[in-house]
């Protein structure tokens, strides 16, 4: 609306969203420490392993000429972030630019972009081929299941797993109405850094620093003032190295399903649903 808050708004968001690739090949020192939980040297090494995976790897397309706009609306801020980069990249909800049946996600796999399977065994790790961060994973279930169907404790363990490794977000596009551009079942780890933040994120852990705490006591689901469409909010009690991998899933589990059990009470047509979770909050 006003010209000159938006480039003043352009150049903060270039200064503090700038993607260089050479960030990558330094970056398994400083990701690894972030490392929690009862199995945090495992974990330590999957990420170094990971981060292993992106040095000098040319099957990686990297975010280039991006434009970073900011907007506001009903009092939340947004980060639109243009990727040329992302045009090249295909889809596969019926059909798409690929032919009809393509699976990225099934073998043989693209050995540049495959880091091997979850310490379950239920489901694989792929460098992102387009990735919107220096750290960006995907894990798939290796048997076929389709995008959108809710996710379950096997799924809930290799996220949290990698998640743990990181300071990282885990986002699930339940269905295409929820931004899914694959029908294999699959969820995204992100590393939160300089190269990828968000300002609803951001305005979340803002909000938990000072009164969201509070509501771990009641246990409730939280919907927030001014949020003007369908959502809930559940606190995850920070005891990471007490539990168990298998613990610390089920906790999520359960969260997970009362929310869209109370979301789907609220909304019956609404099937398809967006998730993100990190170590504060599903």
């Amino acid at each position: 609306k006003n010209q000159h808050e938006e480039m003043s708004a352009l150049k903060l968001g270039l200064k503090t969203v700038l993607f260089a690739a050479v960030a990558v090949s330094g970056a398994g020192y400083a990701i690894y420490h972030h490392a929690v939980g009862s199995d945090k040297a495992k974990r330590r090494n999957l990420v170094k392993n990971i981060c292993n995976k992106y040095r000098n790897n040319k099957s990686i397309v990297y975010p280039d000429n991006m434009e970073i706009r900011l907007c506001r609306q009903n009092r939340l801020d947004f980060k639109i972030i243009l990727m040329k980069s992302l045009m090249k990249k295909p889809t596969n909800i019926g059909g798409g630019a690929k032919k009809v049946g393509f699976d990225p996600f099934a073998p043989p796999y693209n050995e540049d972009l495959f880091c091997g399977e979850t310490r379950g065994g239920h489901h694989v790790m792929v460098l992102n081929k387009f990735p919107i961060s220096t750290f960006h994973v995907l894990i798939a279930t290796k048997d076929m299941k389709i995008q959108g169907e809710p996710l379950d404790l096997d799924d809930l363990e290799a996220a949290i797993d990698l998640m743990l490794g990181v300071d990282g977000v885990v986002v699930y596009n339940g269905g295409p109405n929820a931004g899914a551009t694959q029908r294999h079942k699959h969820f995204q780890v992100i590393q939160r850094n300089d190269s990828y933040s968000a300002p609803v994120l951001d305005y979340l852990d803002h909000w938990i620093d000072s009164e969201g705490e509070r509501n771990l006591e009641t246990n409730e689901m939280i919907h927030l003032e001014g949020w003007n469409f369908a959502h809930g909010i559940r606190l995850i009690p920070r005891d990471w190295s007490s539990k168990s991998l298998e613990e610390i899933a089920v906790d999520y589990l359960i969260l997970y399903n009362q929310m869209k059990e109370s979301l789907i009470e609220r909304d019956p047509a609404r099937g398809d649903h967006a998730l993100i979770f990190t170590r504060r909050y599903i």
